[in-house]
């Protein structure tokens, strides 16, 4: 055996059961340092954790104050259709067509509301997130609330 200084691993890992997973993020041969970042890390995870909760909080808050709004009733026009037996002609087609075009724009002023709402309601949770601090942000989006960071010492391959 060498007498080689010790390497550390910082491994990051999380889920649960057959969604459990584990990967090597860093290596160090500053064990202090190894264990300052697993240390910083699993804080900033359950930071994240504890904004989660509050924005689900805030999210029911929202919904409350704002209720889901689905599309306006609609009816569509029948479409025509055909046998196979049936001699189809252009204008039959044409017919077809400016129905279902009909149809698809009838479609879009129904759904205006429900994606009105839809759109308000992600501007809200944008401007809520950013009133957060840029580190949580980033956790959020990285689902460090499921991360959780350990130092292991690890054999060099002589």
């Amino acid at each position: 055996m060498s007498n080689t200084k010790p390497m550390f691993a910082i491994v990051a890992s999380g889920g649960s059961y057959e969604d459990a997973w584990s990967r090597a993020e860093f290596v160090t041969d500053d064990e202090d340092k190894g264990i300052a970042y697993c240390e910083k890390m699993n804080a900033l995870a359950e930071a994240v954790r504890s904004a989660n909760i509050q924005y689900t909080k805030w999210q029911q808050h929202y919904m409350v104050d704002n209720p889901r709004v689905g599309p306006l009733p609609f009816t569509p026009l029948k479409v025509p259709a055909w046998k196979g037996s049936d001699k189809v002609t252009h204008e039959m087609r044409a017919e077809r067509k400016r129905i279902q075009d009909i149809n698809a724009a009838n479609q879009q002023i129904a759904n205006k509301p429900m994606v009105e709402y839809t759109l308000l309601m992600y501007q809200a949770q944008v401007a809520y997130k950013a009133t957060l601090p840029e580190d949580i942000q980033l956790g959020m989006q990285n689902y460090y609330e499921d991360t959780r960071w350990e130092i292991e010492p690890i054999n060099w391959l002589e």
